[in-house]
């Protein structure tokens, strides 16, 4: 794509549809002045203050992007500004014309230590929702355990749909209300000393999602008025439970119409039910479009006896029970891990075994599973593996059966999680040539004298008898990298939303 089309013109295509976008006059408004860190830090402290919060701790852990690294006097430092998101897209570069995703980076900016406090706490009340599913892996869970799957009929109806624009199409009033709404709820169902500070918690929404300021062009600044960014840590729980207390209306209506659907899950803004007819199912979607008309609005993908949704097709067969098989869209290219990619060499098998998991849990049928295998297999071929290397690791996937894979993943499910704040130490390195034949693990791994120190077990991680370092590779930058990065520092001459702050 880059090379047929030259880098200059993506970069300006992309630049295009940014504008496009920003001139949405009813989710951004272009400001000519940034508020000074005073204004910041007297939101912040006031809604401790408001609230008698003495946690000087987590307010310090607020205030951070408003504390210059510079040595400067207090009025300097009042006076500068602090960092601020930046905004970019995720182009789509298979769409004609292409589009993006606006996403805004917002790391260490004014609002990201809030938003990641705030996504924290709300976490819990997001996975207590009737409808919140966490990926396909729990579907197929409950495909395989929950006895409705094997109440169904000819009449029933599979259905899948998305949510247009979600993350801009909440209004903000509405979206705290309903946030209000759903963690008083899961407060009446939790220990005391569990239950979330409802008011506090909404006036850090609030200051979030009021003040996500960023930058895109040289020196050009935008505010956006409406929904929250993609990019900052509390956009996904906030809209996740903005969805579910619509749903909970929803079924209300429903159930007083007896419709309500015999299956129904949601992964963010995709959508999967089970309805009893086909009129039932139109009846959900267009009572669900009048929740919000003009702002959530619903698109159906599918619908039918076989569906798609994410990476499963699934589907009622003829005796009424529900198989699935893997799904891949048809703009895959399968540019999988070449052989030659310069990685650890155990990751190349891991991934390959990693994936052929994937499809033996997503295949309810043996023979789709053989199928894809074999799709795999010609396709790694392609990449350049050698069908010796491929037999060896095949095989080593053979003894792994469906329903193991299904028992370590409810047993999963149902595992606490134990939080250990002495964590160990993980040496961390870029993985090039010069490092690539360095045994780190050996190099740091303590010496005789030191095994037995207190302070030495608990930051290194005992292997194999002796106590050794974790060690991790991160990688260099490729061209995606290049061209996504968030940092676009070109004067815009082509702007027509001259609202200002």
């Amino acid at each position: 794509f880059c090379l047929s089309r030259g880098l200059g013109d993506v970069y300006k295509r992309q630049e295009q549809e940014a504008l496009r976008q920003l001139q949405d006059v009813h989710t951004y408004t272009r400001i000519q002045h940034l508020p000074d860190n005073m204004y910041f830090i007297t939101k912040i402290t006031a809604i401790f203050n408001k609230h008698n919060k003495q946690n000087k701790k987590l307010l310090l852990y607020f205030l951070q992007p408003t504390q210059s690294n510079n040595k400067v006097n207090n009025v300097q430092q009042e006076q500068s500004h602090p960092k601020i998101g930046r905004f970019y897209l995720t182009i789509k570069i298979h769409k004609e014309p292409i589009i993006g995703r606006p996403i805004v980076a917002t790391i260490e900016s004014v609002t990201y230590f809030i938003s990641s406090h705030l996504d924290r706490e709300l976490q819990s009340v997001m996975k207590a929702l009737s409808t919140y599913l966490r990926n396909t892996n729990d579907l197929i869970i409950d495909i395989e355990t929950n006895p409705i799957f094997n109440t169904l009929n000819e009449l029933n109806a599979l259905y899948t749909a998305d949510i247009k624009d979600m993350y801009p199409s909440i209004n903000i009033a509405d979206g705290l209300s309903l946030l209000k709404v759903a963690i008083q709820e899961y407060n009446s169902t939790v220990d005391i000393n569990k239950q979330i500070h409802t008011e506090f918690i909404i006036d850090l929404a609030h200051f979030v999602l009021t003040n996500n300021y960023f930058i895109f062009g040289k020196e050009t600044y935008w505010l956006q008025i409406s929904g929250t960014a993609m990019g900052t840590p509390f956009a996904v729980t906030f809209a996740c439970i903005y969805i579910g207390q619509l749903e909970k209306q929803l079924f209300k209506i429903l159930q007083h119409n007896n419709r309500l659907p015999i299956y129904y899950r949601r992964y963010i803004d995709d959508i999967f039910a089970i309805f009893k007819n086909a009129h039932d199912m139109q009846h959900y979607h267009n009572t669900f479009n009048t929740l919000r008309q003009g702002k959530i609005q619903l698109i159906i993908t599918h619908t039918g006896k076989t569906v798609t949704f994410m990476d499963l097709t699934i589907t009622i067969n003829a005796n009424n029970k529900v198989d699935v098989k893997i799904y891949q869209k048809p703009q895959n290219s399968y540019l999988y891990l070449p052989p030659s990619s310069f990685h650890q060499r155990h990751i190349f098998e891991n991934t390959i075994i990693a994936e052929l998991k994937r499809y033996k849990l997503k295949c309810t049928n043996a023979s789709d599973y053989e199928d894809i295998k074999i799709e795999f297999y010609n396709r790694l071929l392609t990449r350049g593996y050698n069908t010796n290397y491929l037999n060896t690791v095949f095989d080593k996937s053979t003894t792994i059966t469906r329903e193991h894979i299904i028992l370590n993943l409810i047993s999963k499910r149902y595992k606490t999680k134990e939080y250990n704040n002495d964590k160990p130490l993980v040496f961390v390195t870029t993985n090039t040539p010069l490092t690539r034949h360095l045994q780190f693990h050996k190099i740091l791994e303590p010496t005789p004298e030191l095994q037995s120190n207190s302070l030495c077990q608990l930051l290194f991680t005992k292997h194999k008898g002796s106590y050794q370092p974790i060690t991790a590779h991160r990688r260099t930058k490729n061209l995606k990298d290049q061209l996504t990065q968030s940092t676009y520092n070109h004067e815009l001459k082509t702007l027509t939303n001259k609202q200002q702050y």
